[in-house]
């Protein structure tokens, strides 16, 4: 069994195209679990499963419904000649780019869709011809069984097409700067799906261990002074930062997941700060920006990558060697700039001055975090493991997926702790949690509170959640706990 991943930035909960019904905290994530870029489909394909935690794989959906073709101008939730102007937007951000940055030209079929109408508007037409054209747009409807979310996907809908797919809360709130930056990073994850494939799976939970942190802080400071610097100061800095990197790999052994994630989420971020921000001091300015308030995030094992994968982009372009076209899924930044800078042995920590990079605050910031995430865990042990919860034993369903706006922890033994809004359904039905704790336990198993429990036939409800059972199901209990199972 494995759980099928698929990461985004924003919220996509959403009762209208402008709000949403769960708002999440400033900056948090929104993750969606079930569905892969190739499994947000119609009634056949299966997904492709990612390494990462149990799942079962969905079956087929059910037929796909029939489409209404549109004999008048619709009045859609999203406006078409604000749509057009988004559209042209990013559009002209590709044509000024003209294939420069990658060797090939960045265009992407994209559409924007709104949850609560399934209205959706595209820049170009679907191969099926399902979307009808407006002016400058092309209108259509998503059939229920598409769950709407910021990312990539294959649509057999639309006949197989691949598209870049976002709320359309998404772009609207934001200004002209956030929606060229939120476009231009997903169109680059398009093309990455079509270089190197489906599998971008990893897992980097040993980032939430104390001396990975300070590590991975240590080596982005390093790399931040290295594009400050040129020269010998240069190739010092970058010296100390492949040191630092060696010695946490040969601590943790997590080489191929860490290359895994700068390659798909650095490479994305280098692409989307190149395309928006035209000099370096501005590139530069940004991504110590963002290295900032990763660092001080609690989701450090998912962000890391966005920093240093970009970092290490931005020093081989400076290099002048040809990299580009010769990279993969599991290629390694740090190696090839390591080459191509002629580094040869590295230093041992012990040899390095860490000072330089932080050192003495870095470690202090990350006690305490270390002590505030087992005061975590000792709270979400005390408050849901320890009392009476409801439990989801994977192998007894089919289809399930899980949407949440907030944060998510990683705990040794434990699994992911899912803290927010949640939205998670399947073959049983649909659970719905306010501000709670949902835990996906490493034993196949998904757990939530289940104090002041209340039954009402295929209606259940806890203190901060409501659960609504398909035909077929019921909750028992099983010793103090409550259980979801078949009652056919």
């Amino acid at each position: 069994m494995k759980i099928l991943l698929i990461s985004a930035l924003f919220a996509v909960i959403l009762t209208g195209c402008g709000s949403s019904a769960y708002e999440p905290a400033e900056e948090a994530e929104a993750f969606v679990y079930g569905l892969t870029e190739e499994s947000v489909h119609g009634p056949t394909g299966e997904p492709e499963t990612l390494d990462y935690e149990p799942h079962e794989t969905p079956e087929e959906y059910s037929p796909e419904p029939e489409v209404e073709h549109l004999t008048h101008t619709p009045q859609p939730a999203i406006p078409f000649d604000t749509a057009s102007q988004f559209f042209s937007e990013i559009e002209d951000l590709f044509d000024r780019d003209n294939g420069e940055l990658w060797g090939f030209k960045l265009h992407v079929p994209i559409i924007f869709a709104c949850p609560a109408t399934r209205n959706a508007v595209a820049n170009m037409p679907d191969p099926n011809g399902i979307l009808e054209r407006y002016g400058n747009v092309y209108f259509g409807t998503l059939p229920e069984y598409v769950t709407i979310f910021d990312t990539v996907v294959n649509y057999d809908y639309f006949g197989g097409k691949r598209w870049v797919v976002v709320p359309w809360a998404a772009v609207q709130r934001g200004t002209r700067e956030n929606r060229l930056n939120l476009l231009s990073h997903k169109a680059f994850h398009w093309h990455q799906y079509e270089l190197w494939g489906l599998d971008m799976s990893w897992n980097n939970s040993h980032v939430n261990e104390m001396e990975a942190r300070i590590h991975i802080r240590l080596e982005i400071n390093a790399l931040l002074r290295a594009l400050r610097v040129t020269g010998e100061r240069r190739y010092s800095a970058v010296h100390d930062a492949l040191s630092i990197r060696a010695e946490r790999r040969g601590m943790f052994d997590r080489a191929a997941d860490e290359n895994r994630l700068e390659m798909v989420e650095g490479l994305t971020q280098y692409t989307e700060v190149t395309l928006n921000r035209h000099t370096r001091s501005a590139q530069l300015a940004f991504m110590e920006g963002f290295a900032a308030g990763m660092a001080h995030g609690i989701s450090l094992e998912h962000s890391f990558g966005y920093v240093s994968g970009a970092l290490y982009a931005f020093l081989l372009n400076d290099t002048g060697v040809q990299w580009k076209n010769s990279i993969n899924i599991d290629s390694d930044l740090g190696l090839i700039l390591k080459e191509a800078m002629g580094i040869s042995a590295l230093m041992p920590l012990y040899e390095i001055d860490l000072t330089a990079y932080g050192y003495a605050q870095i470690s202090q910031e990350e006690l305490a975090w270390a002590d505030a995430r087992e005061s975590t865990l000792r709270v979400i042990t005390e408050n849901t493991l320890n009392q009476p919860n409801l439990r989801f034993y994977h192998s007894d369903f089919e289809g399930l997926n899980l949407a949440f706006s907030g944060h998510r922890f990683s705990f040794y033994g434990l699994g992911m702790v899912f803290r927010g809004n949640i939205d998670y359904q399947g073959s049983f039905g649909r659970l719905l949690v306010q501000n709670g704790d949902f835990i996906v336990h490493d034993d196949g198993v998904n757990i939530i509170a289940a104090l002041n429990i209340k039954v009402d036939g295929r209606y259940i409800s806890g203190s901060n959640w409501e659960l609504t059972l398909n035909a077929g199901y019921e909750v028992v209990p099983v010793g103090d706990n409550f259980v979801v199972v078949s009652s056919e």
